[in-house]
Formats: C-alpha cells, structure tokens, sequence
C-alpha cells in the first residue's frame, strides 16, 4: 500500500484474511508525527546485521536422531533449509 500524504510504503504478508480498508486504517493511524523520526545509525546496523544473519543460508551439521522402527534404523542426510 502507499500513503504519499504519509510518505509511507507498507508491504505486508499475512495468514488470516484482513480487509485492506482495515489494514489501512490501522497502518495509518499508527502515525503520530508529523516529522521523520531523527536517524538511528546504531539502530539501522542492528537492523542490517540481524537481516544478513537470518538470510545466511545453514547447513545442519547432525540430523536429529530418528527413532528404530521395528529394528530398523533410517539415517536421513542432511538437507539445506528451502530447498
């Protein structure tokens, strides 16, 4: 959605239904300044770290354990996550 008289841009993705008009609503009424809120560099490195972090694809170094069933062990190999 964009809100130029708010000089907002909100991408959203949600589970549940919600009405855009509701969504809308709610985005724009959670502004509570006229003025841009004064730049946190600090905050903005946090929030760059904490991106790459969860962005870097990992591997599983040791599969969970699987159970014996009827005295027969699988061994499973480990996979990459979204593949």
């Amino acid at each position: 959605m964009v809100f130029p008289e708010l000089d907002i841009v909100a991408v959203t993705t949600a589970r549940n239904f919600c009405p855009f008009s509701k969504l809308a609503d709610y985005i724009s009424s959670a502004v509570k300044s006229e003025v841009a809120l004064p730049s946190d560099p600090a905050g903005a490195d946090l929030l760059a770290n904490k991106i790459r972090e969860i962005s870097t694809r990992r591997r599983y170094d040791d599969p969970v354990p699987q159970p014996e069933i009827v005295g027969h062990k699988q061994t499973f190999e480990p996979r990459l996550l979204d593949e």
